[in-house]
């Protein structure tokens, strides 16, 4: 089943709700707020590096923050990437991001975030991302990113292009523990919702 698929099917599975209670987080509403209520309790605070390692938390997150690319069920699909391409001497990806995406805050989302976020991962690795096999990551444009791999490396668009969210680096560069960063700017993403409330003693999650 595809990562897309498992994000509408937690949410059948775990419960769609609309939100009635003012926004905690949020500047304003969201016209289509989903709250999720997990009867299995808390699976961490929604951000890139301090939910639980289990699948429902990366469920989560993946509302807030985006991927390179994405996979439905014909293949990979543009995500923050609006194309890409395979060079085959030295083995490498190169990534052409979408134009004017922004984070949350309105800041522009460019090839440094990329880059930031793959060496951000060397020193804080996430369980579900491997960026072993990336030798370099370098920037070739505001728009234009080139992973150098250390050899070809078969499942580097399912393992770590498909599943590595990216990460705003004006407010991850000065964070020395991820896992303790728990607070509405590290759920600023570049995702489709917003985190507009967190409940760990209910576990529910309102975008």
């Amino acid at each position: 089943m595809t990562k897309r698929i498992w994000r509408w099917a937690f949410l059948l599975l775990w419960g769609i709700g609309f939100a009635v209670s003012p926004l905690t987080w949020a500047a304003e509403p969201s016209p289509r707020p989903y709250l999720i209520g997990d009867a299995q309790g808390d699976w961490g605070f929604p951000s890139p590096l301090s939910h639980a390692p289990r699948g429902p938390g990366y469920l989560r997150v993946s509302f807030l923050f985006d991927t390179l690319v994405w996979k439905d069920a014909r293949g990979f699909v543009p995500a923050l990437a609006q194309s890409w391409e395979y060079q085959a001497s030295p083995p490498a990806y190169v990534f052409h991001l979408r134009p004017g995406v922004l984070w949350h805050d309105g800041k522009p989302l460019t090839a440094a975030d990329v880059v930031f976020t793959v060496k951000y991962l060397r020193r804080h690795p996430h369980p579900w991302v491997d960026v072993q096999p990336i030798s370099r990551v370098e920037a070739a444009g505001p728009h234009t990113v080139r992973f150098v791999l250390r050899q070809p490396y078969a499942p580097f668009l399912e393992e770590v292009a498909g599943t590595m969210f990216i990460l705003p680096r004006h407010i991850w560069q000065k964070i020395q523990d991820p896992a303790r960063f728990q607070e509405p700017r590290a759920t600023i993403g570049s995702g489709p919702y917003r985190l507009a409330e967190y409940r760990r003693e209910h576990g529910l999650y309102r975008l």
